[in-house]
């Protein structure tokens, strides 16, 4: 659906055009690892759009950055993100995931993730879950400012996530723990296939389980 331009956006940018709405803006390319580093380890990300111009691996990390998104969209141009992560819950406080949190935090803002491939493997110890607090492989917990205001759709792959001394209360409204997201609010989910598994080590009797997307 998308027609590719590049000389009308600055260098590093590529002009993504929309059949269905016939409007376009100019994305940010994110089409090496350095790009990725560049652009998202430096915390929370605001008000931008990106798309993948190439897979990237990410390996076999024992560290990963606290990444939060805020009114962000991501087109994954079904490019394919993966990589095992070995990750304590205790430092990532918003959430634990390939991003900590992605929000939209403006009514009417775009906000979300499309048409992009996972093959995903997180090992999380010590989480603790909260009411905006949950374990997922792309994020640990997603919230639209306004109903269905945030969009996660066209996601396919492989996500596995396991996740050892669980501790604390956990139910469908205080923390989760999924395949793709782990606490989801006002988010509209589509186009969803993923392989994998989700597997749990309760430390506490005191923790309650509930399914989440």
């Amino acid at each position: 659906p998308y027609k590719f331009v590049v000389d009308e956006c600055p260098c590093g940018e590529t002009w993504v055009y929309d059949e269905v709405s016939k409007t376009g803006e100019c994305y940010i390319n994110i089409a090496t690892y350095d790009d990725w580093k560049k652009h998202f380890e430096s915390g929370a990300v605001s008000n931008k759009k990106f798309i993948l111009k190439n897979s990237i691996d990410f390996g076999e990390r024992n560290d990963w950055p606290e990444i939060d998104l805020y009114n962000v969209v991501i087109d994954g141009n079904y490019k394919r993100l993966s990589g095992t992560f070995h990750l304590d819950g205790s430092k990532h406080p918003n959430g634990v995931g390939l991003f900590n949190s992605i929000q939209q935090t403006e009514s009417g803002a775009e906000a979300g993730v499309k048409k992009l491939l996972l093959s995903l493997t997180l090992n999380v110890n010590n989480f603790t879950p909260g009411d905006t607090r949950g374990v997922g492989g792309l994020a640990g917990y997603v919230q639209g400012e306004e109903r269905s205001g945030l969009y996660i759709s066209d996601i396919y792959g492989g996500v596995k996530v396991y996740v050892n001394n669980l501790k604390g209360v956990m139910n469908r409204y205080i923390g989760a723990v999924g395949g793709l997201v782990g606490v989801a609010r006002y988010t509209d989910f589509s186009a969803i296939e993923l392989r994998g598994n989700t597997t749990l080590e309760i430390e506490e009797p005191t923790v309650t389980m509930a399914s989440d997307v």
